[in-house]
């Protein structure tokens, strides 16, 4: 006798295509919520690592911040239709067993074997990556899986117990090394500011020579915009640039500021420059020396201080030189000749630290003021530039908008200074 196979229930088409555009949704919504987890991640990293914490610490926090920001929009959004068969707090067990527990070991084991070849925020985009494919699987075989058991339900449980005791070990296992370090400017971050400064100095005197008003700016060459802000009693401040610069292994800030003293004069503002210790100073100068002083300039010491999400202190140390352009003009450069960063400064633990152990925000600096004589009074010109620690790959978006509002700010603070008298 001769057996035939008896064929099944043929799969509906209309399930087939309902099932892949499930697939398709979940897997788009998966992607939105990976790519928002990914700006958490990065942003509590950028917040870490700029508060001084270690990169494998703030690596952890960072994926945990994560983490939970997935698991929430992974429950309301992308597996919604599985979450009321799942318990919240199985799922969220799940995640960090899984999903979270492949993250944590991926991340960190990433950042610290690429540790020597990428920055901290470049090997957490790399472990990103890895991490991708592995936790959309995990995510719908496991943590929203549902009925999948109770060995399942009783390890949950048991991860869930012995999760913060695990977790603290950890964390505190890799705070050991509390402070994040930069490694000192790389000879290429060097070689580019001095080219920078260099190819400044040309342009200026290039502008002097052409009769360019020293408060313009690359978007009003003329000045004339900008003159009128001035009369108005505006305190003008804007970035600048120079084309076709390029810098490498750094990020250079270049800012302008413009204010106009009524009543002053030339003679006063030669005095002023001379004598900075007489006269007040920005709020973020701490401390002002002057030494070696002479009729074209003199060193001077300031404390700094500046604030980034943290805020930063440092000593540093200026060769100041004044020279009168014209009867009508004055400039003045203030070159950085050496910058230390203070560790709890203005506690009894106060110290300096190297180079190699400071958090790398103040590498070098310049600054050239003008003081030009017009009929209303005296128009103080500073533009500035200075060095620091590149910013992470990948976080231009998070990073990028506090740099220049403490440049601005900084900026603004300088040029007021200049209205008290």
């Amino acid at each position: 006798m001769i057996l035939h196979a008896v064929p099944g229930p043929s799969p509906t088409p209309g399930r087939g295509r309902q099932r892949r555009s499930d697939s398709t949704t979940r897997l788009s919504r998966f992607v939105a919520v990976g790519g928002l987890g990914f700006a958490v991640q990065m942003t509590a990293a950028t917040l870490l690592l700029a508060s001084g914490v270690a990169p494998l610490l703030a690596t952890l926090l960072a994926i945990e911040a994560a983490i939970i920001h997935n698991h929430a929009w992974h429950r309301r959004w992308a597996w919604k239709d599985r979450a009321s068969s799942v318990a919240w707090i199985t799922s969220f067990t799940r995640a960090h067993l899984g999903a979270g527990g492949t993250s944590l070991v991926v991340g960190v084991g990433t950042v610290a074997a690429l540790s020597n070849v990428l920055s901290p925020i470049a090997a957490q985009v790399v472990a990103v990556g890895l991490c991708a494919v592995l936790n959309y699987w995990l995510a719908d075989r496991f943590v929203f899986r549902a009925g999948a058991g109770r060995r399942v339900a009783a390890a949950s449980v048991a991860g869930a117990r012995r999760m913060p005791v695990t977790f603290f070990a950890l964390a505190m296992l890799l705070a050991l090394p509390v402070a994040a370090r930069a490694d000192a400017p790389s000879p290429a971050a060097l070689q580019s500011w001095e080219r920078y400064a260099a190819a400044l100095s040309r342009a200026r005197e290039a502008d002097l020579s052409r009769g360019v008003p020293a408060w313009a700016t690359d978007d009003d060459p003329r000045g004339t915009a900008v003159l009128a802000a001035l009369r108005r009693g505006e305190v003008h401040v804007t970035g600048r640039t120079l084309r076709g610069i390029d810098v490498d292994d750094a990020t250079l800030e270049h800012w302008q500021g413009s204010v106009l003293l009524r009543g002053a004069t030339i003679a006063a503002i030669a005095e002023r420059l001379r004598h900075p210790e007489r006269h007040p100073t920005p709020r973020d100068v701490l401390a002002l020396k002057v030494s070696n002083w002479s009729e074209q300039g003199h060193d001077v010491y300031l404390r700094l201080t500046r604030s980034m999400l943290v805020t930063a202190t440092y000593d540093t140390w200026h060769r100041v030189r004044h020279r009168e352009v014209d009867p009508d003009r004055v400039e003045s450069v203030s070159v950085s000749t050496r910058i230390e960063e203070l560790h709890d400064a203005g506690t009894p633990k106060e110290r300096r630290v190297p180079l190699s152990e400071s958090r790398g925000f103040l590498w070098r600096m310049q600054s050239i003021w003008r003081f030009t004589a017009t009929g209303d009074g005296v128009i103080v010109t500073c533009e500035s530039i200075t060095l620091s620690r590149p910013v992470p790959f990948g976080l231009g978006l998070v990073s990028r908008p506090i740099i220049t509002r403490v440049a601005r700010e900084s900026m603004t603070t300088a040029v007021r200074a200049w209205l008290k008298r």
